[in-house]
């Protein structure tokens, strides 16, 4: 395998592991604040994120859930 072919599928593993968690996250999110009213960043922490990723992915989550959120609701109203 050359090197830029190794270089190129680390960066879509990169890629694939960043939205990963943050579809992760935005889940996390949304369930939590449906059950508890809240999410905080002790919630995240204890759901298994590291305050590195909060502080990388919490607004891409947040966008991530309020999408969700939406599509899930659209769903709904047409069913």
């Amino acid at each position: 395998m050359r090197q830029s072919d190794s270089c190129h599928q680390s960066a879509e593993n990169s890629i694939e592991f960043v939205m990963a968690t943050i579809t992760r996250m935005g889940d996390t999110l949304r369930e939590t604040t449906a059950c508890n009213g809240s999410c905080t960043a002790e919630d995240l922490i204890n759901a298994g994120f590291t305050s590195t990723e909060i502080i990388e992915h919490i607004e891409d989550a947040r966008e991530y859930a309020i999408l969700r959120a939406s599509q899930e609701e659209l769903i709904n109203a047409f069913c």
